[in-house]
């Protein structure tokens, strides 16, 4: 155990999250990289499921990129600093690539 409540620990994790969503690099300067992941959407910790549960390891319904999942887009310069961004579900669209890396660079 940690000696903390379970309350507490919750607080500060919001806190932290609150704090690290607005700790972002300065803006992005010389060669820069972007790349985009997929993973499926997780409703851990949901109160609602707006779809059936899936097993661990489970699969998307459809092959290759569908609304099932969600993106992430991480952007690096060669100084080594990092930005990240989800731009939403399914395939990345240029106009949301545009909304997020536009201003960092």
């Amino acid at each position: 155990t940690t000696g903390i409540h379970r309350n507490t620990s919750f607080r500060w994790r919001h806190r932290f999250l609150a704090m690290a969503k607005d700790d972002r690099p300065k803006p992005l300067s010389g060669i820069v990289e972007a790349d985009e992941t997929y993973l499926l959407e997780s409703k851990k910790g949901s109160r609602h499921m707006t779809r059936p549960p899936r097993r661990r390891g489970g699969r998307a319904k459809k092959r290759g990129i569908s609304g099932e999942l969600d993106c992430i887009l991480v952007a690096r310069d060669r100084q080594g600093r990092t930005c990240d961004f989800v731009p939403g579900r399914g395939p990345v669209t240029v106009a949301q690539l545009q909304q997020h890396l536009l201003p960092v660079l």
